[in-house]
Protein backbone atom coordinates (compact mmCIF):
# COMPACT_ATOMS: atom_id res chain seq x y z
CA UNK A 1 0.00 0.00 0.00
CA UNK A 2 1.22 3.58 -0.76
CA UNK A 3 0.24 6.15 1.43
CA UNK A 4 -1.65 9.02 0.50
CA UNK A 5 1.71 11.56 1.16
CA UNK A 6 4.05 8.79 -0.24
CA UNK A 7 5.24 8.10 -3.76
CA UNK A 8 6.93 5.10 -5.50
CA UNK A 9 9.66 5.99 -7.40
CA UNK A 10 10.63 3.00 -10.49
CA UNK A 11 13.64 4.81 -11.21
CA UNK A 12 14.26 3.19 -14.40
CA UNK A 13 13.54 -0.27 -13.76
CA UNK A 14 10.57 -3.22 -13.88
CA UNK A 15 9.19 -3.98 -11.08
CA UNK A 16 7.73 -7.35 -9.76
CA UNK A 17 4.43 -8.15 -10.23
CA UNK A 18 3.28 -7.08 -6.61
CA UNK A 19 -0.33 -5.80 -6.10
CA UNK A 20 -0.71 -2.13 -5.28
CA UNK A 21 -3.08 -0.19 -3.12
CA UNK A 22 -2.76 3.81 -3.67
CA UNK A 23 -4.94 6.79 -2.91
CA UNK A 24 -4.00 10.60 -2.61
CA UNK A 25 -1.42 12.78 -4.68
CA UNK A 26 1.93 11.99 -3.45
CA UNK A 27 5.37 13.45 -2.24
CA UNK A 28 4.52 17.37 -3.11
CA UNK A 29 1.39 16.60 -5.10
CA UNK A 30 3.63 14.60 -8.02
CA UNK A 31 1.81 11.70 -7.94
CA UNK A 32 1.70 8.39 -5.90
CA UNK A 33 3.84 6.47 -8.41
CA UNK A 34 6.78 8.47 -10.93
CA UNK A 35 9.96 7.75 -12.66
CA UNK A 36 12.47 9.76 -12.10
CA UNK A 37 14.87 8.26 -14.70
CA UNK A 38 15.07 8.26 -18.26
CA UNK A 39 14.68 4.75 -18.72
CA UNK A 40 11.42 3.11 -19.26
CA UNK A 41 10.18 1.47 -16.08
CA UNK A 42 6.89 -0.48 -15.46
CA UNK A 43 4.69 -2.67 -12.95
CA UNK A 44 3.08 -5.68 -13.95
CA UNK A 45 0.58 -6.36 -11.05
CA UNK A 46 -2.71 -4.69 -10.59
CA UNK A 47 -3.05 -1.09 -8.72
CA UNK A 48 -6.13 -0.85 -6.34
CA UNK A 49 -7.76 2.66 -5.96
CA UNK A 50 -8.80 2.98 -2.21
CA UNK A 51 -9.81 6.54 -2.74
CA UNK A 52 -8.82 9.15 -5.93
CA UNK A 53 -5.28 8.72 -6.71
CA UNK A 54 -2.78 10.38 -9.15
CA UNK A 55 0.18 9.41 -10.55
CA UNK A 56 2.65 11.09 -13.12
CA UNK A 57 5.86 13.14 -12.64
CA UNK A 58 8.93 13.95 -14.85
CA UNK A 59 9.24 14.03 -18.78
CA UNK A 60 9.95 10.07 -18.28
CA UNK A 61 7.66 6.95 -19.42
CA UNK A 62 6.43 4.09 -17.44
CA UNK A 63 4.10 1.17 -18.39
CA UNK A 64 1.07 0.07 -15.69
CA UNK A 65 0.43 -3.65 -17.01
CA UNK A 66 -2.56 -4.65 -14.77
CA UNK A 67 -5.84 -4.57 -14.01
CA UNK A 68 -6.59 -0.84 -12.42
CA UNK A 69 -9.85 -1.06 -10.35
CA UNK A 70 -11.76 0.76 -7.86
CA UNK A 71 -14.90 3.03 -7.79
CA UNK A 72 -12.19 6.14 -7.88
CA UNK A 73 -10.34 8.08 -10.33
CA UNK A 74 -6.70 7.84 -11.28
CA UNK A 75 -5.34 11.35 -12.51
CA UNK A 76 -2.38 11.51 -14.90
CA UNK A 77 -0.66 14.65 -14.02
CA UNK A 78 2.90 16.08 -14.41
CA UNK A 79 4.97 15.67 -17.99
CA UNK A 80 5.33 11.72 -17.75
CA UNK A 81 4.14 9.32 -20.63
CA UNK A 82 1.79 6.64 -18.95
CA UNK A 83 1.50 3.51 -21.09
CA UNK A 84 -1.45 0.84 -20.19
CA UNK A 85 -1.29 -2.75 -21.28
CA UNK A 86 -4.40 -4.17 -19.39
CA UNK A 87 -7.74 -5.24 -20.88
CA UNK A 88 -9.15 -5.10 -16.89
CA UNK A 89 -9.09 -1.49 -16.26
CA UNK A 90 -12.50 -0.58 -14.90
CA UNK A 91 -11.61 2.95 -12.43
CA UNK A 92 -12.40 6.22 -14.09
CA UNK A 93 -8.94 8.27 -15.76
CA UNK A 94 -8.30 11.60 -16.15
CA UNK A 95 -5.52 13.01 -18.01
CA UNK A 96 -4.82 16.12 -17.02
CA UNK A 97 -0.82 17.00 -18.56
CA UNK A 98 1.36 14.94 -20.15
CA UNK A 99 0.69 11.65 -22.56
CA UNK A 100 -1.25 8.62 -22.20
CA UNK A 101 -1.13 5.78 -24.06
CA UNK A 102 -0.61 1.84 -24.82
CA UNK A 103 -3.21 -0.48 -25.74
CA UNK A 104 -5.44 -1.31 -23.27
CA UNK A 105 -9.39 -2.03 -22.37
CA UNK A 106 -11.47 0.61 -20.19
CA UNK A 107 -14.93 0.83 -18.84
CA UNK A 108 -14.54 3.50 -17.01
CA UNK A 109 -14.72 7.23 -18.01
CA UNK A 110 -11.83 8.57 -19.62
CA UNK A 111 -11.72 12.47 -19.32
CA UNK A 112 -8.83 14.08 -21.53
CA UNK A 113 -8.39 17.46 -19.62
CA UNK A 114 -5.39 18.58 -21.14
CA UNK A 115 -2.02 16.69 -22.53
CA UNK A 116 -2.25 13.82 -24.98
CA UNK A 117 -4.04 10.66 -25.90
CA UNK A 118 -1.87 8.74 -27.99
CA UNK A 119 -2.59 5.05 -28.31
CA UNK A 120 0.14 2.77 -28.58
CA UNK A 121 3.48 3.99 -28.16
CA UNK A 122 6.06 6.16 -29.85
CA UNK A 123 6.23 4.29 -33.22
CA UNK A 124 4.41 1.47 -32.24
CA UNK A 125 0.47 1.18 -33.33
CA UNK A 126 -1.55 -0.26 -30.38
CA UNK A 127 -5.09 -0.27 -29.98
CA UNK A 128 -7.43 1.88 -27.02
CA UNK A 129 -10.72 0.37 -26.50
CA UNK A 130 -12.42 2.98 -24.27
CA UNK A 131 -15.99 1.56 -23.50
CA UNK A 132 -17.33 4.32 -21.26
CA UNK A 133 -17.76 8.10 -21.74
CA UNK A 134 -14.65 9.79 -23.39
CA UNK A 135 -14.93 13.68 -23.43
CA UNK A 136 -11.82 15.92 -24.64
CA UNK A 137 -11.40 19.35 -23.83
CA UNK A 138 -9.12 20.78 -26.56
CA UNK A 139 -6.47 17.93 -25.95
CA UNK A 140 -4.03 16.62 -28.52
CA UNK A 141 -4.25 13.10 -30.23
CA UNK A 142 -1.66 11.27 -31.70
CA UNK A 143 -1.66 8.45 -34.36
CA UNK A 144 0.89 6.04 -35.85
CA UNK A 145 -0.30 5.44 -39.07
CA UNK A 146 0.73 3.02 -41.61
CA UNK A 147 -1.27 1.87 -44.78
CA UNK A 148 -4.95 3.99 -45.36
CA UNK A 149 -8.19 1.69 -46.10
CA UNK A 150 -10.59 0.13 -44.24
CA UNK A 151 -8.38 -3.35 -43.57
CA UNK A 152 -6.30 -1.62 -42.33
CA UNK A 153 -8.44 -0.31 -39.39
CA UNK A 154 -6.33 -0.80 -36.12
CA UNK A 155 -4.41 -3.85 -35.67
CA UNK A 156 -1.16 -4.51 -36.68
CA UNK A 157 -0.72 -0.78 -39.06
CA UNK A 158 -2.58 2.19 -37.67
CA UNK A 159 -3.26 3.39 -34.20
CA UNK A 160 -7.39 3.35 -33.15
CA UNK A 161 -9.80 3.71 -30.52
CA UNK A 162 -12.38 1.85 -30.60
CA UNK A 163 -16.41 1.98 -28.17
CA UNK A 164 -18.33 -1.22 -27.54
CA UNK A 165 -22.33 -0.71 -26.91
CA UNK A 166 -22.23 3.12 -28.80
CA UNK A 167 -20.62 4.82 -25.53
CA UNK A 168 -20.78 8.52 -25.73
CA UNK A 169 -17.37 10.29 -26.94
CA UNK A 170 -17.78 14.06 -26.56
CA UNK A 171 -15.40 16.66 -27.96
CA UNK A 172 -15.46 19.41 -26.04
CA UNK A 173 -16.21 22.52 -27.55
CA UNK A 174 -12.52 23.51 -27.76
CA UNK A 175 -10.43 22.75 -30.75
CA UNK A 176 -8.69 19.85 -30.69
CA UNK A 177 -5.32 18.81 -32.47
CA UNK A 178 -4.57 15.55 -34.25
CA UNK A 179 -0.57 15.22 -34.75
CA UNK A 180 0.26 12.41 -37.56
CA UNK A 181 3.03 9.57 -36.91
CA UNK A 182 3.94 8.49 -40.58
CA UNK A 183 4.72 5.11 -40.22
CA UNK A 184 5.87 2.67 -43.41
CA UNK A 185 3.30 2.85 -46.02
CA UNK A 186 1.37 6.06 -45.18
CA UNK A 187 -0.12 7.45 -47.86
CA UNK A 188 -3.43 9.42 -49.03
CA UNK A 189 -6.80 7.42 -48.37
CA UNK A 190 -9.16 7.15 -45.24
CA UNK A 191 -7.66 6.11 -42.02
CA UNK A 192 -10.48 5.86 -38.91
CA UNK A 193 -9.17 6.57 -36.12
CA UNK A 194 -12.34 6.29 -33.55
CA UNK A 195 -15.51 4.24 -34.21
CA UNK A 196 -18.29 2.82 -31.99
CA UNK A 197 -19.07 5.92 -30.31
CA UNK A 198 -21.95 8.22 -29.55
CA UNK A 199 -20.32 11.32 -30.80
CA UNK A 200 -21.37 14.94 -29.07
CA UNK A 201 -20.09 18.11 -30.41
CA UNK A 202 -19.56 17.00 -33.70
CA UNK A 203 -18.37 20.63 -34.81
CA UNK A 204 -15.42 21.00 -32.65
CA UNK A 205 -12.89 21.59 -35.12
CA UNK A 206 -10.41 18.88 -35.42
CA UNK A 207 -7.05 20.66 -36.61
CA UNK A 208 -4.72 17.99 -38.24
CA UNK A 209 -1.19 19.26 -38.10
CA UNK A 210 0.50 19.62 -41.68
CA UNK A 211 2.27 17.23 -43.73
CA UNK A 212 4.02 18.94 -46.84
CA UNK A 213 2.52 17.85 -49.70
CA UNK A 214 -0.60 16.78 -48.47
CA UNK A 215 -4.24 17.80 -47.53
CA UNK A 216 -5.72 15.90 -44.33
CA UNK A 217 -8.87 16.96 -43.22
CA UNK A 218 -10.77 14.94 -39.91
CA UNK A 219 -14.18 14.73 -39.67
CA UNK A 220 -16.36 13.31 -36.92
CA UNK A 221 -19.44 13.59 -39.45
CA UNK A 222 -18.50 12.02 -42.49
CA UNK A 223 -18.86 8.59 -41.19
CA UNK A 224 -21.61 8.10 -37.74
CA UNK A 225 -20.42 7.52 -35.21
CA UNK A 226 -16.63 7.83 -36.31
CA UNK A 227 -13.74 10.60 -36.33
CA UNK A 228 -12.05 9.86 -40.04
CA UNK A 229 -9.22 11.55 -41.14
CA UNK A 230 -8.90 11.87 -44.78
CA UNK A 231 -5.60 12.13 -46.90
CA UNK A 232 -5.07 13.40 -50.46
CA UNK A 233 -2.62 15.33 -52.27
CA UNK A 234 -2.55 18.88 -51.70
CA UNK A 235 -3.05 20.65 -55.43
CA UNK A 236 -2.51 24.32 -56.08
CA UNK A 237 -3.85 26.42 -58.82
CA UNK A 238 -1.88 28.91 -60.74
CA UNK A 239 -3.76 32.10 -60.34
CA UNK A 240 -0.85 34.89 -61.48
CA UNK A 241 -2.01 37.43 -58.81
CA UNK A 242 1.79 37.67 -57.24
CA UNK A 243 4.04 40.43 -57.55
CA UNK A 244 6.18 38.42 -60.55
CA UNK A 245 3.26 37.63 -63.11
CA UNK A 246 5.58 35.02 -64.67
CA UNK A 247 7.26 33.82 -61.70
CA UNK A 248 6.73 29.77 -60.16
CA UNK A 249 8.63 31.10 -57.50
CA UNK A 250 6.25 33.60 -55.98
CA UNK A 251 3.76 31.84 -54.07
CA UNK A 252 1.15 34.87 -54.90
CA UNK A 253 0.83 33.08 -58.19
CA UNK A 254 -0.66 30.29 -56.26
CA UNK A 255 -4.04 29.90 -54.50
CA UNK A 256 -1.93 29.84 -51.01
CA UNK A 257 1.22 30.68 -49.36
CA UNK A 258 3.49 28.29 -50.72
CA UNK A 259 4.50 26.71 -54.42
CA UNK A 260 4.72 23.43 -55.92
CA UNK A 261 8.96 23.88 -54.80
CA UNK A 262 8.35 24.92 -51.30
CA UNK A 263 9.15 21.92 -48.83
CA UNK A 264 7.76 23.76 -46.08
CA UNK A 265 3.98 23.06 -46.80
CA UNK A 266 1.49 22.30 -46.47
CA UNK A 267 0.90 22.80 -49.83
Amino acid sequence: TISSSATLDLNGVTANAEPLTISGSGVSGNGTIINSNAAPASIAGSISLSAHAAIGGPANQFTLGGPITGAFTLTKLGASTLLLTNSGISSDITVSAGTLGGAFTTSGQLLVSAGILAPGGATTVGTINADGTVTFNGSSLNFDLGPSGAGNIGGINNDYVAGAATPTLDLGTSALTIVVNRLAGFGTGRYTLFSGYNILNTATPLNVSPIAGLTMTASATTVPGAIILDVAPRQLTWTGAGTMAQAWSDAGNWDGTHTPDDSSGPY
